[in-house]
C-alpha cells in the first residue's frame, strides 16, 4: 500500500495538523505567559546594620549627602572636645605641691569658637537650602503629582485617594486604613494632618519624616525609583499603641496604582 492511496491520505494530513500545532504551542507558550503571567514581585529590600536603609527616594542620595556632612562635622567637634576634655583632666589633676591657677579666660579663644560654629552653621545652611526649598516650599512642589491624604490617628492612618475626576471631597474617593499605594517615576504629593495627638509620617526607605499636626495640614513630596514594598512608621511617641501603628507601602507602576484604587472602590 503506497502513500499516496485515498485510505492513507487522510491520517497523514491529520498527523501533519498535529506536527504543525504542537510546534506553533511550543513556540507561542512562553509568550502567552509572559503576556498573562502577573507582574513579578519587587525584590525585597537588603538592610544591613549600621547603615541607612535602602534608598528608594530620587533625593535620598542628595538628602544623605547633606546628612554625612553635618555627621563628619559634629562627629570631629565631638570627637575634639571629648579629647581635649580627657586631656586636661590628666594634665591638671592634683598632684602634691602644685598650686592652681586661676584664669580669668582668653578672648581669642572665646570669640574662635563662637565664630567657628557660626561660620559652619551657615555653610551648612547656604548649601543646603535650595534642596530645602524644593522639598518644602509648597510653590515649588511638581504639579503633575499623584496625590494623596494620609490622617494619623491612634493608632492607624487613614488615607484617602482621589477617584477618576483627581478630586478629594467627592463620592468617587476611596478610603483605607494603613495601606498606601502610590507609583514610581513620578512625583507623589502628601496632604498630612493628624485626628487626636501629634504624629510622625515616616518612609525611612523613601527619606521622608514629617509631623502630622491636629487642624494643621502639611504638604510633603517624594518621587521613588523603582518597584518595591516597605512600611509606614510613626516616629513620634503618641500613645500606648504607638508601638503598633504602622502601614503598609506598595510602589508599582502608576497603571496598577489606578487600577487597585478603582477595583478596590468596586469592591466597597
Amino acid at each position: 500500500m503506497t502513500l499516496g492511496t485515498p485510505r492513507l491520505r487522510p491520517r497523514l494530513a491529520l498527523a501533519l495538523a498535529f506536527s504543525i500545532a504542537a510546534v506553533l504551542t511550543a513556540v507561542a507558550a512562553p509568550a502567552f505567559a509572559d503576556a498573562t503571567a502577573p507582574a513579578a514581585a519587587p525584590a525585597p529590600l537588603t538592610y544591613r546594620f549600621g547603615d541607612w536603609p535602602p534608598d528608594l527616594s530620587k533625593h535620598g542620595a542628595e538628602l544623605q549627602g547633606l546628612y554625612d556632612k553635618i555627621l563628619y562635622v559634629t562627629g570631629a567637634v565631638f570627637f575634639l572636645t571629648e579629647g581635649l576634655l580627657l586631656f586636661f583632666l590628666w594634665k591638671y589633676r592634683a598632684q602634691p605641691g602644685k598650686k592652681a591657677h586661676y584664669s580669668h579666660g582668653h578672648m581669642g579663644l572665646e570669640v574662635g569658637w563662637t565664630l567657628l560654629p557660626v561660620v559652619i552653621f551657615v555653610v551648612l545652611g547656604v548649601t543646603s537650602a535650595d534642596m530645602w526649598a524644593r522639598m518644602k516650599d509648597r510653590n515649588l512642589f511638581p504639579q503633575d503629582a499623584f496625590t494623596v491624604k494620609v490622617t494619623g490617628r491612634q493608632f492607624e492612618w487613614l488615607i484617602r485617594y482621589p477617584g477618576k475626576d483627581g478630586l478629594f471631597g467627592t463620592e468617587d474617593d476611596y478610603e483605607t486604613i494603613n495601606d498606601l499605594h502610590v507609583p514610581y517615576d513620578k512625583p507623589v504629593r502628601v496632604r498630612l494632618t493628624a485626628q487626636d495627638v501629634i504624629h510622625s509620617f515616616f518612609l525611612p526607605e523613601l527619606r521622608v519624616k514629617q509631623d502630622a499636626v491636629p487642624g494643621l495640614e502639611t504638604e510633603i513630596w517624594f518621587e521613588a525609583s523603582r518597584a518595591a514594598k516597605t512600611e509606614i512608621a510613626c516616629a513620634e511617641l503618641c500613645g500606648l499603641g504607638h508601638y503598633r501603628m504602622r502601614g503598609s507601602v506598595t510602589i508599582e507602576p502608576l497603571p496598577q496604582v489606578l487600577n487597585w484604587i478603582q477595583t478596590e472602590k468596586e469592591d466597597e
